[in-house]
């Protein structure tokens, strides 16, 4: 069997999806970032991007400890398929080319595969560097997909058929 889609959410989703799977051999997940800070402000607002400390629309620091227990929650959920060590021909990570979803895949895999033996390179640092390769949007199939929707939301929207059918928003 294969579970095509993992989706991060409720960890009862995880046992559902997996109910009755006897052997896995890929697993695909694909999820958003972490909390982040707001990408803009309103007209009037009192605060101002110096308000937040990396700026708008960057990673939070709870959204570096969501992504890292989500690491650490795939590694413990999938204990039998991955290895207990990162192997390069075991995993390839792909973000799209914003600061806050490189830096949650770098969080992500802190959780997921934290250095051992070989791979510790300094005492005092519990971390190994992982490649995370950047898609850039043009080329990048589940933003695409996104925006094209959207393109086609307000196609529709705006069709008076699909107005008058109820169905539009």
């Amino acid at each position: 069997s294969i579970v095509p889609f993992l989706q991060w959410g409720d960890p009862a989703i995880f046992e559902d999806l997996s109910a009755g799977i006897q052997f896995i051999f890929l697993i695909k997940s694909i999820y958003r970032h972490g909390d982040r800070s707001p990408i803009e402000i309103y007209p009037n607002s009192l605060h101002n991007e110096s308000d937040w400390p990396q700026g708008f629309g960057q990673l939070s620091t709870i959204g570096m400890q969501q992504q890292y227990a989500l690491g650490q929650y795939i590694k413990k959920r999938y204990a039998n398929f991955l290895s207990p060590r990162y192997k390069r021909e075991e995993i390839l990570v792909l973000s799209s080319e914003t600061d806050r979803t490189i830096m949650s895949a770098q969080a992500n895999l802190a959780g997921l595969f934290p250095p051992t033996g070989d791979q510790i390179w300094n005492p005092d640092l519990h971390w190994q560097p992982i490649p995370v390769h950047v898609v850039p949007k043009e080329k990048d199939p589940v933003t695409f997909e996104m925006r094209s929707s959207a393109i086609l939301l307000i196609h529709f929207s705006a069709n008076a058929q699909f107005k008058s059918s109820g169905r539009g928003p």
